[in-house]
């Protein structure tokens, strides 16, 4: 059954693409330190809580802008109660990884939200990446969503 929804939200996945000259808002980010490529992400407030009521459809969007690229995870479902998610990432060849951690306060809620997780990244050579989002919870590691986009 979870293969068959997660399969199910790839194929309804939407992928918003804007390469325009959209400024890129780098205000309240958490920097990384050492990394290649990923130098700063940020999550958005709860926008709106699921429990009980029907899920909203997360997906990506990105932006570049001034060697910037701004990968948006769209309507992320985390717990309710969270300090921040955490994101790192690996970039192998034309791969990007993206990992979303939830950091929760005390032991979290028993509801879930719906975040916009930002990951930023520099220095990445212009092509063709498969951008692969994880979410990580407890001792499991899911993948959520996968697209594929073009560094020009």
């Amino acid at each position: 059954m979870k293969k068959l929804l997660l399969l199910s939200i790839l194929i309804i996945m939407i992928c918003y693409c804007n390469t325009e000259d959209d400024n890129i808002d780098l205000n309240n980010v958490t920097y990384v330190k050492n990394t290649t490529g990923l130098f700063a992400y940020k999550n958005s407030d709860c926008l709106k809580s699921t429990k009980n009521k029907k899920k909203s459809i997360s997906h990506l969007d990105f932006k570049i802008n001034n060697n910037i690229i701004k990968i948006i995870h769209r309507n992320a479902q985390f717990n309710c109660c969270i300090k921040q998610i955490k994101v790192s990432s690996i970039i192998n060849k034309n791969n990007i990884n993206i990992f979303e951690k939830e950091i929760l306060e005390d032991s979290g809620c028993k509801c879930k939200c719906s975040y916009n997780v930002s990951s930023f990244f520099s220095n990445i050579t212009k092509g063709d990446y498969n951008i692969k989002i994880f979410t990580i919870r407890s001792s499991h590691t899911n993948i959520i969503l996968q697209t594929n986009i073009r560094y020009k």
